[in-house]
Protein backbone atom coordinates (compact mmCIF):
# COMPACT_ATOMS: atom_id res chain seq x y z
CA UNK A 1 0.00 0.00 0.00
CA UNK A 2 1.46 3.43 -0.85
CA UNK A 3 2.34 5.68 2.01
CA UNK A 4 -0.27 8.34 1.06
CA UNK A 5 -3.08 5.78 1.36
CA UNK A 6 -1.72 4.62 4.70
CA UNK A 7 -1.61 8.14 6.00
CA UNK A 8 -5.20 8.73 4.86
CA UNK A 9 -6.48 5.55 6.51
CA UNK A 10 -4.50 6.20 9.68
CA UNK A 11 -6.17 9.58 10.13
CA UNK A 12 -9.72 8.14 9.69
CA UNK A 13 -11.74 6.76 12.51
CA UNK A 14 -14.38 4.02 12.38
CA UNK A 15 -17.16 6.60 12.41
CA UNK A 16 -15.68 8.27 9.33
CA UNK A 17 -15.70 4.94 7.52
CA UNK A 18 -19.27 4.29 8.60
CA UNK A 19 -20.46 7.71 7.43
CA UNK A 20 -18.61 7.29 4.14
CA UNK A 21 -20.19 3.87 3.61
CA UNK A 22 -23.67 5.15 4.39
CA UNK A 23 -23.25 8.13 2.05
CA UNK A 24 -22.04 5.79 -0.69
CA UNK A 25 -25.02 3.49 -0.17
CA UNK A 26 -27.38 6.47 -0.24
CA UNK A 27 -25.83 7.65 -3.51
CA UNK A 28 -26.24 4.21 -5.08
CA UNK A 29 -29.83 4.01 -3.83
CA UNK A 30 -30.65 7.41 -5.31
CA UNK A 31 -29.24 6.32 -8.64
CA UNK A 32 -30.95 2.92 -8.68
CA UNK A 33 -34.39 3.85 -7.29
CA UNK A 34 -35.64 5.37 -10.59
CA UNK A 35 -34.43 2.29 -12.43
CA UNK A 36 -36.20 0.07 -9.93
CA UNK A 37 -39.44 2.04 -10.32
CA UNK A 38 -39.17 1.79 -14.11
CA UNK A 39 -38.54 -1.95 -13.89
CA UNK A 40 -41.54 -2.40 -11.61
CA UNK A 41 -43.84 -0.48 -13.96
CA UNK A 42 -42.51 -2.47 -16.94
CA UNK A 43 -43.18 -5.69 -15.04
CA UNK A 44 -46.71 -4.58 -14.19
CA UNK A 45 -47.35 -3.74 -17.86
CA UNK A 46 -45.97 -7.10 -18.94
CA UNK A 47 -48.18 -8.91 -16.42
CA UNK A 48 -51.24 -7.04 -17.68
CA UNK A 49 -50.33 -7.92 -21.27
CA UNK A 50 -49.81 -11.55 -20.32
CA UNK A 51 -53.19 -11.64 -18.58
CA UNK A 52 -54.83 -10.25 -21.72
CA UNK A 53 -53.08 -12.83 -23.89
CA UNK A 54 -54.17 -15.64 -21.55
CA UNK A 55 -57.76 -14.37 -21.66
CA UNK A 56 -57.64 -14.22 -25.46
CA UNK A 57 -56.28 -17.76 -25.63
CA UNK A 58 -58.99 -18.99 -23.26
CA UNK A 59 -61.67 -17.37 -25.42
CA UNK A 60 -60.17 -18.91 -28.56
CA UNK A 61 -60.06 -22.31 -26.85
CA UNK A 62 -63.71 -22.07 -25.82
CA UNK A 63 -64.71 -20.96 -29.32
CA UNK A 64 -62.78 -23.79 -30.98
CA UNK A 65 -64.24 -26.34 -28.58
CA UNK A 66 -67.75 -25.07 -29.34
CA UNK A 67 -67.14 -25.12 -33.11
CA UNK A 68 -65.62 -28.60 -32.92
CA UNK A 69 -68.60 -29.83 -30.94
CA UNK A 70 -71.02 -28.37 -33.48
CA UNK A 71 -69.10 -29.81 -36.44
CA UNK A 72 -68.84 -33.24 -34.86
CA UNK A 73 -72.58 -33.22 -34.11
CA UNK A 74 -73.29 -32.33 -37.74
CA UNK A 75 -70.96 -35.06 -38.97
CA UNK A 76 -72.58 -37.61 -36.66
CA UNK A 77 -76.07 -36.62 -37.80
CA UNK A 78 -75.05 -36.86 -41.47
CA UNK A 79 -73.37 -40.21 -40.86
CA UNK A 80 -76.45 -41.55 -39.06
CA UNK A 81 -78.73 -40.38 -41.87
CA UNK A 82 -76.46 -41.93 -44.49
CA UNK A 83 -76.36 -45.20 -42.54
CA UNK A 84 -80.14 -45.31 -42.19
CA UNK A 85 -80.62 -44.55 -45.90
CA UNK A 86 -78.18 -47.31 -46.82
CA UNK A 87 -79.79 -49.74 -44.37
CA UNK A 88 -83.29 -49.01 -45.71
CA UNK A 89 -82.18 -49.55 -49.30
CA UNK A 90 -80.35 -52.78 -48.42
CA UNK A 91 -83.29 -54.13 -46.44
CA UNK A 92 -85.66 -53.18 -49.24
CA UNK A 93 -83.39 -54.82 -51.84
CA UNK A 94 -82.93 -58.00 -49.79
CA UNK A 95 -86.63 -58.21 -48.97
CA UNK A 96 -87.60 -58.41 -52.67
CA UNK A 97 -85.58 -61.58 -53.31
CA UNK A 98 -87.11 -64.94 -52.53
CA UNK A 99 -85.55 -66.31 -49.39
CA UNK A 100 -84.06 -62.94 -48.49
CA UNK A 101 -83.90 -61.58 -44.99
CA UNK A 102 -87.62 -60.80 -45.18
CA UNK A 103 -88.48 -64.49 -45.25
CA UNK A 104 -91.43 -65.77 -43.25
CA UNK A 105 -89.26 -66.61 -40.22
CA UNK A 106 -87.99 -63.06 -39.93
CA UNK A 107 -91.20 -61.19 -40.69
CA UNK A 108 -91.95 -60.18 -37.05
CA UNK A 109 -88.46 -58.80 -36.70
CA UNK A 110 -88.64 -57.08 -40.08
CA UNK A 111 -91.93 -55.39 -39.32
CA UNK A 112 -90.61 -54.09 -36.00
CA UNK A 113 -87.49 -52.79 -37.74
CA UNK A 114 -89.59 -51.00 -40.32
CA UNK A 115 -91.60 -49.30 -37.58
CA UNK A 116 -88.39 -48.20 -35.84
CA UNK A 117 -86.67 -47.11 -39.05
CA UNK A 118 -89.62 -44.99 -40.15
CA UNK A 119 -89.41 -42.85 -37.01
Amino acid sequence: MPSAARALLAGMSASDLLVGGLLGALGVALILLPRLAAARSALAAERAGAAQRVAALDDAHRQLAHEFSALSAQALAANNEHFLTLARSEFARCGRRPGGIWSAASRPWASSWCRCASR
